[in-house]
């Protein structure tokens, strides 16, 4: 009988932290799971074991090939190292790339919503937040099919996130952001759903997006629901085409697909293996301060509210005390020199911690991220408003 998922998860963990006797019996335990699995509602979880092998890869070297095969089986073809696949993985994996000379390469549930946008049909799409929706956003923009895209955001630090990530399109579409902006004669607008509903400049729609589209119905915030749909409805009547995008959606009334005939994909297609520890704790600040004391790799920390944010931020940097990198440091004397000399940003920045919300200047939040970004042994802070 087949071992189950936590038997074989317990195995892998124990292969990471100590090694394995029988590489052989392992792998053969995790194929004898992906064949019972396949095409079940746990097809998801022999991915996450086949991801987990991945992490300890070097242990596998005698019998890489295998390892290979249960990667392309899963449909994790950007994990695939090209190098060392024979013809039939090659001529797979390059099917998986948008484009001829693209340097993205998709995995195979990317690969099926891409085909199906490239087809002229519209999707909506709900994925797991690790399933790379952004980047067929960025696949249909660069076939340069639509002259006119529209891309609706939530918030002003992901509109300011998706115009960075879209520069790279910057000599074939003007990126526009705000109605001031007099389109050209190719253009992507990057809006919040209420810059889409003011923009008088948004006129000939070819293609939209929607993301977080789930906040068309109405909830605790009618009012951002309400924008939305003015700017959805604005949209639609311009573009035939559009994807939508979203995590953990159920299902949507079959009255809306049969109207805009589009197609609705939920999947739980996962590209990264997620470890969950819960701890009862009397005091959850002193024992998030504890933890990171001991952490030596990039992490960041998600709390309810700015306040809160700033809170832990400074009580962090108490306990790491001015022990932040050399890049760390560097970003604490800017801040102080062009907001204040005592500002407890700078302190945490200091110590390494940073600090990430929606009430901060919005330079700050930027160089935040960029600094996380090529952290190697920062503590970082990131809160979840």
């Amino acid at each position: 009988m087949p071992l189950s998922f936590h038997e074989i998860r317990a195995r892998i963990s124990g292969a990471a932290a100590a090694g394995v006797l029988d590489s052989f019996a392992l792998l053969r335990d995790v194929s004898s799971y992906l064949n019972v699995t396949k095409g079940t509602s746990d097809e998801h979880l022999g991915q996450e074991l086949v991801i987990r092998l991945l992490d300890v890869r070097h242990i596998f070297e005698d019998h890489a090939a295998i390892l290979d095969s249960f990667v392309r089986e899963s449909g994790l073809f950007p994990y695939l190292q090209p190098n060392r696949l024979g013809i039939a993985d090659v001529l797979a994996y390059e099917m998986h790339r948008p484009t001829a000379n693209s340097e993205t390469v998709f995995h195979r549930a990317q690969a099926q919503v891409f085909d199906h946008l490239m087809s002229g049909k519209s999707v909506v799409l709900s994925a797991p937040t690790s399933f790379g929706k952004s980047l067929i956003i960025d696949a249909v923009v660069n076939s340069g099919r639509y002259r006119n895209i529209v891309i609706v955001v939530p918030t002003l630090a992901l509109l300011d996130e998706t115009r960075r990530r879209l520069t790279v399109h910057g000599d074939r579409y003007k990126i526009i952001t705000h109605s001031a902006q007099i389109p050209g004669e190719r253009n992507i607008f990057v809006h919040t759903q209420e810059r889409a509903v003011e923009n008088k400049h948004i006129e000939h729609t070819d293609f939209f997006v929607i993301d977080e589209f789930y906040k068309l119905n109405p909830g605790e915030d009618d009012g951002r629901a309400q924008m939305l749909n003015l700017a959805f409805h604005k949209l639609a009547k311009q573009a035939r085409r559009f994807y939508m995008l979203g995590p953990n959606i159920q299902n949507i009334p079959d009255s809306f697909i049969e109207k805009y005939q589009c197609r609705f994909i939920r999947t739980d297609f996962n590209t990264v293996a997620s470890e969950i520890h819960r701890f009862d704790v009397h005091d959850d600040v002193a024992h998030a301060v504890n933890l990171c004391m001991q952490l030596k790799e990039p992490t960041l920390i998600y709390v309810r509210s700015p306040a809160r944010a700033q809170s832990i931020a400074i009580q962090l940097a108490n306990a790491l005390g001015n022990n932040g990198t050399e890049s760390a440091k560097e970003t604490a004397a800017w801040v102080r020199q062009r907001y204040h000399q005592d500002w407890s940003f700078a302190k945490a920045c200091d110590a390494g911690v940073g600090v990430h919300h929606g009430r901060l200047p919005r330079s700050l939040t930027q160089l935040v991220v960029r600094r996380f970004t090529k952290a190697r042994s920062v503590t970082s802070f990131a809160p979840r408003l």
